[in-house]
C-alpha cells in the first residue's frame, strides 16, 4: 500500500510538471498570437496608408489631367487669336502699302 501511496505521489508530480509545463507553452503561444496580432495590425495600418496614398495619386492625377485639358483649350483659343492676329496683320500691311501707292 504504501508502495501504491508513493506512485499515486509520483504520478500526481509528473502530472503538475506536465501541467507546468504546458501552462508554460500556454504562455509562450498566447505570446506569440499576440506578437502576430500586433504585426497583423501594422500590415493593416501600411495597407491602409498604401490605399490613402493610391487615392490621392489618383486625385491628384484628375487633377494634372483637367489642368492639361485646360491647357490645351487655352492654347487653342491662342492659336486662333495668332491665326486672327495674323490675318489683321496682313490686312494692315495691304491697307499701308495701299496708302504708300496713293
Amino acid at each position: 500500500m504504501v508502495e501504491s501511496a508513493g506512485y499515486t505521489m509520483e504520478a500526481f508530480g509528473n502530472m503538475s510538471s506536465v501541467m507546468e509545463s504546458m501552462i508554460q507553452k500556454l504562455d509562450e503561444i498566447s505570446g506569440k498570437v499576440d506578437e502576430m496580432n500586433g504585426r497583423r495590425h501594422a500590415v493593416l495600418d501600411k495597407i491602409r496608408a498604401i490605399g490613402d496614398s493610391s487615392e490621392h495619386t489618383v486625385r491628384s492625377t484628375e487633377e494634372i489631367n483637367r489642368f492639361l485639358g485646360q491647357q490645351m483649350e487655352d492654347s487653342e483659343a491662342l492659336k486662333s487669336e495668332v491665326v486672327k492676329m495674323m490675318d489683321s496683320m496682313k490686312q494692315l500691311e495691304n491697307a499701308i502699302e495701299t496708302f504708300r501707292l496713293n
